[in-house]
């Protein structure tokens, strides 16, 4: 998984030397819940924020390639009364999504895009009937919480103007199992969960390129 975090990052930085490129923060929240043998639980909201790397495909192109790094707090909670209980996921995440920026408005635009996103998890915590302890990770059912990584699908749109500030939101979804083993509860009791996030954030892109550019054009020479 580490290395699946790498070769996303590293396509994004393969095409930085001959393209435009911005990048910049980016903070939000999550409301996210896990599907569990086909039943949403009770759904937690909790933090996301990291760095963006925006690669524009092209000269004129709308099209764009975005990357990063996010710490995004995940999770769900499960049962009622006295038999219930929380789990909250700590996941370093990197997405590869296929941006279009079109419908401009003035300078401003919209957005929207689509791509994979691999999470490895780097912390949280299992509440039962009130007590709290650090998340097990792993693949053995009888004593892990959760498997180590999550592999999964996001959806965003969003809108940016031109002097950096955007706002995002998306969805993104699980593709892979990330309960421990479920052959260790045996074939006729395999458990399956996955991850469903709604996230809202703002973030802003510095281009140092167009920036540089505004710049010679506003005082009418080169250079600083």
């Amino acid at each position: 998984m580490k290395n699946i975090l790498l070769i996303i990052l590293a396509a994004g930085l393969a095409v930085v030397a001959h393209a435009q490129v911005a990048l910049g923060p980016e903070i939000g929240i999550n409301f996210s819940n896990i599907k569990l043998n086909k039943e949403y639980q009770t759904g937690e909201h909790g933090f996301r924020g990291g760095g963006i790397l925006d690669v524009r495909l092209g000269k004129n192109s709308i099209v764009y390639f975005q990357t990063g790094a996010f710490f995004s707090v995940e999770g769900a909670g499960f049962g009622y009364g006295m038999n219930s209980g929380k789990l909250v996921i700590n996941y370093l995440q990197a997405p590869a999504n296929l941006v279009l920026k079109f419908w401009t408005v003035g300078d401003n635009h919209f957005f929207m895009g689509v791509g994979p996103y691999a999470g490895l998890v780097v912390g949280g915590t299992a509440t039962e009937n009130g007590d709290t302890r650090k998340i097990i990770t792993g693949r053995n059912a009888s004593k892990d919480d959760i498997r180590p990584n999550d592999i999964g699908l996001g959806f965003q749109a969003g809108y940016q103007f031109t002097f950096g500030l955007f706002f995002r939101a998306q969805y993104g979804f699980s593709i892979m199992n990330i309960a421990p083993d479920e052959n260790s509860y045996g074939a006729n009791n395999q458990i399956t969960a996955k991850n469903s996030v709604f996230s809202y954030s703002a973030g802003w892109l510095f281009d140092n390129i167009h920036f540089h550019k505004r710049r010679k054009a506003y005082y009418g020479k080169k250079g600083w």
